[in-house]
């Protein structure tokens, strides 16, 4: 079973062995291991890591000899979002940066340890201080249905991405664009995007980044063929050849699964294998569970299996011979606090509280042992990719939370908003532990479960952040 993070090893991993046709003959070679793995990124934090397994390699993935005419079936959890396959519109998170780069594709992508490489680019390279970016695109580069992949196509991509009318929830990526502030006020602007020719693009931005290449790489810089900007409508469908990636787009069910074929026309090998890869579309709330079943009944070739799943996974005397465990996730869950709302705003109430919760009993206790204790929100993949070391975070709430000052303003309710379809596993998980932060703290938090993602969203919008939140956090590729 494979990670819900999605981590750059693991995810890389099977999308080469997907491209390259080397696949088992069957589901049982895909079951994979277990942890709900996350982040965050906020002011005041008290975060616990995903549990760090001894390394297990791809059980069954390598094959003396490579299956042909095969097709597999993937579970897809979009986390209650609604699925959208067009990358301009598709939201900033995990499923989907893993699924849409199969089929659309942009000057870079990122490879299997997290780097960035060039995919329909043969090069993009910096002016002297790194604020001017030209692009050249490779030679025959071709969409789905064979039409040439030209320079301007790239361009009138990005634009449609920054419509001010309809921006890209991935627009954040673009913000170092020349003209971007402008166009997400809702204004016009003329945009740092120059054609030189057919072959070859300037990308301007409004102050030097050494690391734009990184935001090159995600799927907001997607190219779609300039025949379907305007005609994308999901019920229609008409993507199959709008994209220029190693998959083609050929069915959508909408709720209920998509399919995607090898494209013909992509610049690298197609598979020599696999015919088909159909994503099935779980349901918000049981997710999890129905995803298990699908493997289960042998309509699935990979299944998550979370905490509160996995006694069930271990007493099954077939499941539990296939049961794999991931060392190294790419992810951590943390409370975040904003400080720019009350009480947070005084950085005794976030250290009280971030104090105030033992990362152990609730790594251990709360989520079933997914998670180790973590003094910082680094996700541990860093040591291995980028040779880095976390600096050391606040003491463990088991050594005794801070005392919560007298005079601190404590007279705004604090709410927790926990999506309506979320699982009655994971309410009782984050239940828990607002009773940990108000047992140590006396401070009392609303855990409201009625709204949707979608309403959450908004109101975090409308509020300009929200005052507490259990978030995820991962690398992404």
């Amino acid at each position: 079973m494979t990670s819900r993070t999605r981590s750059i090893r693991q995810r890389s991993s099977f999308s080469q062995l997907v491209t390259a046709g080397v696949v088992p003959h069957s589901r049982r070679d895909f079951m994979r291991a277990s942890a709900i793995l996350a982040g965050a990124a906020a002011a005041g934090f008290r975060p616990v890591s995903a549990r760090e397994f001894p390394a297990l390699p791809f059980r069954g993935l390598i094959q003396d000899d490579v299956q042909t005419g095969v097709e597999i079936a993937i579970p897809f959890n979009p986390y209650g979002q609604d699925v959208t396959l067009d990358p301009h519109r598709a939201p900033n998170w995990g499923p989907f940066w893993v699924m849409l780069p199969y089929a659309w594709s942009g000057l870079l992508r990122f490879n299997e340890d997290g780097g960035v490489e060039p995919d329909l680019a043969e090069s993009v390279t910096p002016n002297s201080d790194g604020s001017v970016w030209t692009a050249v695109l490779k030679e025959g580069i071709s969409y789905g249905n064979g039409d040439p992949v030209l320079a301007d196509h790239f361009v009138g991509s990005w634009k449609r991405a920054l419509d001010p009318l309809q921006l890209s929830p991935m627009a954040q990526f673009m913000e170092a664009v020349e003209g971007f502030s402008e166009i997400e006020a809702g204004g016009e602007a003329e945009l740092g995007f120059s054609v030189i020719d057919d072959r070859t693009i300037e990308i301007t931005l409004t102050r030097p980044v050494s690391h734009f290449p990184s935001s090159l790489a995600t799927f907001v810089w997607a190219v779609m063929h300039p025949a379907y900007m305007d005609q994308v409508s999901e019920s229609a469908f008409p993507l199959q050849d709008a994209g220029a990636g190693p998959w083609k787009i050929t069915e959508f069910d909408e709720g209920n699964r998509f399919v995607m074929t090898p494209n013909e026309h992509y610049w690298g090998s197609p598979s020599p294998s696999v015919t088909s890869i159909a994503w099935h579309i779980l349901p918000g709330g049981g997710a999890d569970q129905a995803a298990l079943d699908l493997y289960a009944q042998n309509l699935a070739v990979v299944a998550d299996v979370p905490h509160w799943l996995l006694p069930g996974v271990r007493d099954d005397g077939t499941l539990s011979t296939e049961l794999v465990e991931i060392e190294d996730h790419a992810s951590t869950l943390a409370v975040s606090m904003d400080f720019h709302q009350p009480p947070f705003n005084d950085v005794r109430v976030r250290r009280a509280i971030a104090s105030a919760i033992d990362t152990g009993r609730w790594a251990t206790d709360i989520v079933g042992g997914a998670y180790v204790s973590a003094m910082s929100f680094t996700p541990p993949v860093l040591r291995t990719i980028a040779d880095y070391t976390a600096p050391e975070g606040l003491t463990s709430g088991a050594e005794g939370p801070a005392t919560l000052p007298d005079d601190a303003d404590l007279k705004s309710e604090i709410f927790y908003f926990q999506p309506a379809t979320d699982t009655p596993e994971q309410m009782e998980s984050a239940s828990l532990l607002l009773g940990m932060i108000e047992e140590g703290t006396g401070i009392a938090i609303t855990h409201d479960t009625s709204l949707t993602p979608e309403q959450i969203t908004a109101l975090r919008q409308d509020n300009g952040g929200l005052q507490f939140n259990i978030v995820q956090w991962w690398l992404a590729s």
